[in-house]
């Protein structure tokens, strides 16, 4: 039972309370996790047990999520770059967030149709190579390379 000052907050516990059994011949839904920490546990000293975790042990097929804090500008950039992967390239969800982080390390990027406006600018940082900018980004659940959901 939640104590009730926690009305309304999505916390691990309280997803893996309501988690049930996906049905096996459907896959579940690729969650994604743009916000800082989200793979990252700081409560518990259970390192493996994230709202990313919890959320594939609610019946997600894959969940990206970050282990640390990212600058919203190029957290922005790098999801845009990683939804492209998706959905223009028709990559699975490790390989999209693979490709996206490819991507940034790439000196010679060309920046995407996507990337428009504030973002495009924010595309052009010559430090988008920097770690602190992707390596961040983790995806957990399907490790399998197939056709995106």
């Amino acid at each position: 039972m939640r104590p009730r000052g926690d009305a309304g907050r999505l916390t691990v516990a309280g997803i893996l309370d309501a988690a049930g059994h996906p049905p096996a011949d459907r896959p579940g839904p690729l969650v994604v996790l743009s916000a800082c920490e989200t793979d990252l546990s700081t409560r518990d000293h259970d390192e493996a047990l994230t709202l990313a975790t919890a959320l594939v042990g609610g019946g997600a097929a894959d969940v990206v999520g970050s282990r640390w804090a990212v600058q919203d500008g190029t957290a922005a950039v790098m999801m845009v770059v990683f939804h492209h992967y998706l959905a223009s390239g028709g990559l699975a969800p490790p390989d999209a967030l693979r490709a996206a982080q490819l991507w940034m390390l790439d000196p010679h990027r060309e920046a995407m149709p996507a990337l428009s406006g504030p973002l495009r600018i924010e595309a052009t940082r010559p430090d988008l190579h920097h770690i602190r900018h992707w390596a961040a980004f983790t995806h957990q659940g399907n490790p399998t390379a197939t056709a995106a959901h």
